[in-house]
C-alpha cells in the first residue's frame, strides 16, 4: 500500500505546503501522521519512486547524512514521527513554518536509503527569489481525498 491518509496543498512545482496550523482538537496520533505524510511526500518526491517509504531508522542512525540540520530545529530528537513528542513535533512544524516565511525550502532530503545524493530539482539559494520548493498555499492538511477525486481533480496520488 502506498497511499497516504493525507493530501496536501502543492505549489506549482508540486511541493507540498507546510500546515500554517492544527486543527483544533487534532489528537497526537493525527499531528504524527501529518508528519509522516508530509515527510514520505517529499522523500518520494526527491527520491523519484512514488512507492518507497522513509528509513526513518537508517536516518536516526545518520542523520546528518539524509537531512541538512537547517531543515530541523536544534536539539530535536529526529524518529519515526510515531514515536516524536508532541513538543518535538510542535517544534518541528513551527520550525518548517518558519523557514517559509522566510522564504526557504521547509524542509528537504539530501541522500537515498543507498547512500546516493538525491538530484535535487531545486538548491537552496541564499539569494533565490523565493520560487524553489516553497509554497504560498500554507493550508491545512485534509484527510486525502479519493483516488478517483484525484483522477478527476487532475491531482497526483502521493
Amino acid at each position: 500500500e502506498t497511499s497516504l491518509k493525507w493530501y496536501f496543498p502543492t505549489n506549482k512545482a508540486g511541493w507540498p505546503a507546510v500546515p500554517d496550523q492544527w486543527p483544533e482538537g487534532m489528537s497526537l496520533v493525527d499531528m504524527k501522521d501529518v508528519v509522516r505524510c508530509f515527510l514520505t511526500i517529499q522523500y518520494r518526491l526527491v527520491s523519484g519512486n512514488p512507492n518507497v517509504w522513509v528509513p526513518f531508522t537508517e536516518i536516526v542512525a545518520d542523520r546528518n547524512a539524509y537531512i541538512h540540520p537547517r531543515f530541523l530545529p536544534a536539539k530535536i530528537h529526529f524518529c519515526d514521527p510515531s514515536k516524536i513528542t508532541e513538543i518535538d513535533i510542535n517544534r518541528m512544524v513551527s520550525h518548517w513554518r518558519s523557514r517559509v516565511e522566510r522564504n526557504r525550502m521547509a524542509f528537504d532530503f539530501q541522500t537515498e536509503a543507498n547512500g546516493s545524493e538525491f538530484i535535487a530539482p531545486f538548491a537552496e539559494n541564499p539569494e533565490a527569489d523565493g520560487s524553489n520548493k516553497e509554497s504560498n498555499d500554507n493550508s491545512l492538511a485534509v484527510p486525502a481525498p479519493k483516488k478517483q477525486q484525484l483522477a478527476a481533480a487532475g491531482r497526483r496520488v502521493a
